[in-house]
Protein backbone atom coordinates (compact mmCIF):
# COMPACT_ATOMS: atom_id res chain seq x y z
CA UNK A 1 0.00 0.00 0.00
CA UNK A 2 1.25 3.37 -0.87
CA UNK A 3 0.38 6.60 0.27
CA UNK A 4 1.31 8.99 -1.99
CA UNK A 5 1.35 12.63 -0.92
CA UNK A 6 2.44 16.10 -3.19
CA UNK A 7 4.35 18.35 -2.24
CA UNK A 8 3.82 21.75 -0.32
CA UNK A 9 3.79 24.45 -2.80
CA UNK A 10 6.32 26.89 -3.91
CA UNK A 11 6.12 30.52 -5.41
CA UNK A 12 6.46 28.58 -9.00
CA UNK A 13 2.77 27.19 -8.24
CA UNK A 14 1.44 30.21 -7.67
CA UNK A 15 2.57 31.82 -10.41
CA UNK A 16 5.84 33.99 -11.23
CA UNK A 17 9.61 34.12 -10.56
CA UNK A 18 9.23 34.62 -6.61
CA UNK A 19 9.12 38.43 -7.37
CA UNK A 20 5.58 38.97 -8.02
CA UNK A 21 6.64 38.95 -11.79
CA UNK A 22 5.24 37.21 -14.92
CA UNK A 23 2.32 35.80 -13.54
CA UNK A 24 0.92 32.17 -13.79
CA UNK A 25 1.64 28.70 -12.85
CA UNK A 26 5.40 27.74 -14.45
CA UNK A 27 6.40 24.71 -15.16
CA UNK A 28 8.63 23.54 -12.39
CA UNK A 29 10.55 20.00 -13.58
CA UNK A 30 13.85 19.17 -11.49
CA UNK A 31 14.21 22.92 -10.77
CA UNK A 32 15.71 22.86 -7.16
CA UNK A 33 13.21 25.00 -5.84
CA UNK A 34 12.14 25.11 -1.69
CA UNK A 35 8.60 25.56 -0.55
CA UNK A 36 7.11 29.23 -0.05
CA UNK A 37 5.44 30.05 3.38
CA UNK A 38 2.08 28.25 1.96
CA UNK A 39 3.81 25.23 1.30
CA UNK A 40 5.50 24.87 4.39
CA UNK A 41 2.29 25.09 6.20
CA UNK A 42 0.82 22.78 4.01
CA UNK A 43 4.05 20.44 4.43
CA UNK A 44 2.69 20.70 8.78
CA UNK A 45 -0.81 19.82 7.83
CA UNK A 46 -0.28 17.08 5.95
CA UNK A 47 2.13 15.75 8.40
CA UNK A 48 -0.48 16.04 10.84
CA UNK A 49 -3.29 14.13 8.66
CA UNK A 50 -0.64 11.55 8.78
CA UNK A 51 0.80 11.31 12.08
CA UNK A 52 -2.21 8.49 12.83
CA UNK A 53 -1.94 6.38 10.35
CA UNK A 54 0.23 3.42 11.61
CA UNK A 55 2.79 0.73 10.58
CA UNK A 56 3.97 3.09 8.12
CA UNK A 57 7.38 1.08 7.18
CA UNK A 58 9.07 3.98 4.86
CA UNK A 59 8.81 7.91 3.65
CA UNK A 60 10.13 7.62 0.24
CA UNK A 61 10.12 11.35 -1.12
CA UNK A 62 11.89 13.15 -4.59
CA UNK A 63 15.35 14.41 -3.94
CA UNK A 64 14.09 17.68 -4.71
CA UNK A 65 14.24 20.07 -2.59
CA UNK A 66 10.47 20.83 -2.16
CA UNK A 67 9.97 17.46 -1.85
CA UNK A 68 12.52 17.09 0.86
CA UNK A 69 11.16 19.48 3.15
CA UNK A 70 7.32 18.27 2.89
CA UNK A 71 8.91 14.64 3.29
CA UNK A 72 10.92 15.97 6.90
CA UNK A 73 7.80 17.36 8.40
CA UNK A 74 5.82 14.08 8.23
CA UNK A 75 8.87 12.05 9.33
CA UNK A 76 8.99 14.10 12.42
CA UNK A 77 5.81 13.85 13.67
CA UNK A 78 6.26 9.99 12.95
CA UNK A 79 9.54 9.42 14.20
CA UNK A 80 11.38 7.94 11.01
CA UNK A 81 13.85 9.15 8.90
CA UNK A 82 12.97 9.64 4.97
CA UNK A 83 14.45 7.82 2.08
CA UNK A 84 15.43 10.31 -1.15
CA UNK A 85 15.86 9.38 -4.63
CA UNK A 86 15.59 10.25 -8.00
CA UNK A 87 12.93 7.85 -8.95
CA UNK A 88 10.12 9.88 -7.22
CA UNK A 89 11.47 12.99 -9.37
CA UNK A 90 8.83 14.78 -12.17
CA UNK A 91 9.55 14.39 -15.39
CA UNK A 92 12.70 16.36 -16.37
CA UNK A 93 11.34 19.11 -18.67
CA UNK A 94 14.76 20.41 -19.07
CA UNK A 95 14.88 23.74 -20.72
CA UNK A 96 10.99 24.19 -20.59
CA UNK A 97 10.92 24.31 -16.60
CA UNK A 98 10.36 27.49 -15.57
CA UNK A 99 7.98 28.30 -18.12
CA UNK A 100 4.57 28.91 -18.65
CA UNK A 101 2.58 25.95 -17.89
CA UNK A 102 -0.38 27.35 -20.07
CA UNK A 103 1.76 27.70 -23.10
CA UNK A 104 4.13 24.91 -23.14
CA UNK A 105 0.90 22.02 -22.30
CA UNK A 106 0.85 21.84 -26.01
CA UNK A 107 4.59 21.22 -26.56
CA UNK A 108 4.88 18.34 -23.56
CA UNK A 109 1.61 16.40 -25.26
CA UNK A 110 4.03 16.37 -28.74
CA UNK A 111 6.36 14.92 -26.43
CA UNK A 112 3.72 11.93 -24.78
CA UNK A 113 2.49 11.72 -28.07
CA UNK A 114 6.45 10.66 -29.59
CA UNK A 115 7.68 9.48 -25.89
CA UNK A 116 11.12 8.44 -26.62
CA UNK A 117 11.99 11.89 -27.85
CA UNK A 118 13.85 13.76 -25.48
CA UNK A 119 12.68 17.44 -24.37
CA UNK A 120 15.64 19.75 -24.35
CA UNK A 121 18.61 19.07 -21.94
CA UNK A 122 16.06 17.02 -20.35
CA UNK A 123 14.42 13.56 -20.49
CA UNK A 124 11.87 11.88 -23.12
CA UNK A 125 8.43 10.89 -21.04
CA UNK A 126 9.43 7.43 -21.71
CA UNK A 127 12.80 7.80 -19.20
CA UNK A 128 10.22 9.54 -17.04
CA UNK A 129 7.72 6.11 -17.39
CA UNK A 130 10.45 4.03 -17.10
CA UNK A 131 11.87 5.84 -13.90
CA UNK A 132 8.89 6.24 -11.93
CA UNK A 133 6.58 3.17 -13.09
CA UNK A 134 8.85 0.41 -11.47
CA UNK A 135 8.80 1.91 -8.14
CA UNK A 136 5.28 3.06 -8.14
CA UNK A 137 4.02 -0.74 -8.77
CA UNK A 138 6.78 -2.38 -6.22
CA UNK A 139 5.43 0.01 -2.95
CA UNK A 140 1.23 0.01 -4.30
CA UNK A 141 1.67 -4.06 -4.52
CA UNK A 142 3.71 -4.40 -1.98
CA UNK A 143 2.11 -5.88 1.83
CA UNK A 144 3.75 -3.13 3.63
CA UNK A 145 2.39 0.63 3.90
CA UNK A 146 5.12 2.97 2.57
CA UNK A 147 4.43 7.42 2.35
CA UNK A 148 6.08 8.59 -1.29
CA UNK A 149 6.51 12.40 -1.59
CA UNK A 150 6.21 13.40 -4.99
CA UNK A 151 5.69 15.88 -7.52
CA UNK A 152 2.12 16.40 -9.66
CA UNK A 153 2.96 14.98 -12.64
CA UNK A 154 3.94 11.82 -10.60
CA UNK A 155 1.17 12.01 -8.87
CA UNK A 156 -0.85 12.09 -12.18
CA UNK A 157 1.03 9.24 -13.28
CA UNK A 158 -0.35 6.93 -10.10
CA UNK A 159 -3.87 8.37 -10.96
CA UNK A 160 -3.57 6.98 -14.77
CA UNK A 161 -2.21 3.36 -13.61
CA UNK A 162 -5.13 2.79 -11.64
CA UNK A 163 -7.66 1.27 -14.48
CA UNK A 164 -4.60 -0.76 -15.90
CA UNK A 165 -3.81 -2.07 -12.46
CA UNK A 166 -0.33 -0.63 -13.00
CA UNK A 167 0.32 -1.98 -16.57
CA UNK A 168 0.17 0.97 -18.67
CA UNK A 169 -0.85 4.45 -18.03
CA UNK A 170 -4.17 5.94 -19.42
CA UNK A 171 -2.72 8.77 -21.41
CA UNK A 172 -6.39 10.58 -21.38
CA UNK A 173 -5.70 10.59 -17.71
CA UNK A 174 -2.15 11.46 -18.00
CA UNK A 175 -3.65 14.74 -19.49
CA UNK A 176 -6.19 15.95 -17.41
CA UNK A 177 -5.91 18.29 -14.11
CA UNK A 178 -3.59 16.24 -11.43
CA UNK A 179 -5.95 14.57 -8.72
CA UNK A 180 -3.96 17.16 -5.94
CA UNK A 181 -3.27 20.11 -5.09
CA UNK A 182 -0.04 20.77 -3.32
CA UNK A 183 -0.08 19.39 0.36
CA UNK A 184 -2.52 16.42 -0.56
CA UNK A 185 -2.27 13.18 -0.20
CA UNK A 186 -4.21 9.60 -1.55
CA UNK A 187 -3.51 6.13 -0.74
CA UNK A 188 -3.40 3.69 -3.36
CA UNK A 189 -4.09 -0.36 -1.76
CA UNK A 190 -2.41 -3.28 -3.32
CA UNK A 191 -5.35 -3.88 -4.96
CA UNK A 192 -4.97 -0.66 -6.81
CA UNK A 193 -8.32 0.86 -5.53
CA UNK A 194 -8.20 4.06 -4.29
CA UNK A 195 -9.12 6.26 -0.83
CA UNK A 196 -8.69 10.14 -1.18
CA UNK A 197 -9.64 11.48 2.26
CA UNK A 198 -11.89 14.83 2.67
Amino acid sequence: MLIVVRHGSTPLNEGGNGNGEDGGEKLRGWLPIPLDLKGMRQAKEVAARLKAIGNVKTIFCSDLPRAVQTAHEIASVKGMVITPGEDLRDWNYGDYAGQSVKKTLPILDSYMAVPTRKTPNGESFQSFLDRAMPFIKKHVESSEIAIAVTHNRTVTLVQALLESKGKKPDMDSFKQKGPLDPGEYFIIKSDWTVFKPK
